[in-house]
């Protein structure tokens, strides 16, 4: 019985600490993440120039610090969750793609809102 209510007590004061705290996911990035030349020699009509992929990504602040990693699915699908402001997303250094550490994109979160993304990033491949 003791456990059933400690139970109750606990579930009862996280919902009200979300009900009284600020919405904390409604701003952030979110898209997908693709390579692009990923076979060697010409293009052919048809072939895809650009694929998803999965990686793992760092993003910075506007003073260059780490504030957090996320890794996109299979897809190179992504969401993440920011407060508004400015930010460089960095690819991790096994990052199959051409030097990741050269190849960062930089983006700004708006309040109340998720900015939509595109990131290509060049394999190196020609």
């Amino acid at each position: 019985m003791f456990t059933l209510t400690l139970a109750a007590v606990v579930s009862l004061s996280l919902s009200c600490q979300a009900m009284d705290s600020p919405v904390a996911d409604s701003s952030g990035i979110e898209g997908q993440v693709l390579r692009t030349n990923v076979k060697p020699g010409p293009v052919r009509q048809g072939e895809p120039t650009e694929v998803p992929f999965s990686a793992t990504f760092r993003v910075l602040d506007a003073d260059g610090k780490e504030v957090l990693t996320f890794t996109t699915d299979e897809d190179g699908r992504f969401k993440v969750v920011l407060p508004p402001g400015d930010y460089t997303i960095v690819p991790a250094e096994d990052t199959p793609i051409l030097r990741p550490s050269t190849q960062q994109k930089t983006v700004t979160v708006p309040k109340d809102a998720f900015t939509e993304l595109r990131l290509v990033f060049d394999t190196g491949m020609r």
